[in-house]
């Protein structure tokens, strides 16, 4: 059985280390900030598909995405309910399911929450 979810998508700003992370020093600057493409259900799921790699802006839309070792990005489609942050240019292991969002196309859902975000 084939369960249909409607989903709205909306776009968050994503650029806040996590509490536990050190603050830069003063004289550094701070990363850029970027675009990050969130779920508006707020669904949590099981980590069924792990992605690990470098958090870019990927192409074609600007929004966030993680690039593997083989140098695919797959889009990130944020969980409303996962309260962890991601970094741009960090490395991190994240874990949620892949889904095939409209207007996305294939992506890397992350409705597992923090404890499928982590950092390497």
């Amino acid at each position: 059985m084939r369960r249909l979810l409607v989903l709205a998508l909306v776009v968050v700003g994503c650029a806040a280390a996590p509490a536990d992370s050190p603050s830069p020093p003063a004289d550094s600057p701070s990363p850029p900030p970027f675009q990050l493409a969130g779920d508006g259900i707020g669904t949590p799921c099981a980590a069924e598909d792990w992605i690990d790699g470098v958090i870019v802006v990927g192409p074609p839309n600007g929004l966030a995405g993680i690039r593997d070792d083989q140098g695919n990005v797959t889009q990130l489609v944020w969980g409303m309910r996962n309260r962890a942050r991601v970094e741009l240019g960090h490395r991190y292991k994240l874990g949620g399911k892949l889904v095939e969002w409209p207007g996305l196309g294939k992506s890397l859902w992350t409705c597992a929450g923090e404890e499928a975000v982590i950092p390497e």
